[in-house]
């Protein structure tokens, strides 16, 4: 199964929807390396980012459903001009 950026994903064993930010060929976790997907989501106003096995992920949607992915969707708003 192939991550795309964009992607809203879930953890096999339940709990929040993430968002796909990249994915990596040979991450480097405890275990050894392997191919990794790198999400971001948010709970309780605070942004979470994390690398995740391929294998622990199931896809919820594809980038298609989304109208802002990436990136782009967690920016800060600009603030006032000085």
């Amino acid at each position: 199964m192939r991550f795309q950026t964009g992607d809203v994903v879930r953890l096999k064993t339940g709990g929040a929807d993430m968002e796909v930010l990249c994915t990596a060929q040979r991450y480097p976790f405890p275990e050894g390396e392997a191919e990794a997907v790198l999400c971001i989501w948010e709970d309780t106003h605070f942004r979470f980012e994390k690398a995740f096995p391929v294998a622990s992920l199931d896809i919820v949607s594809r980038a298609s459903a989304w109208p802002l992915h990436g990136p782009e969707r967690y920016a800060r708003p600009a603030g006032p001009a000085t």
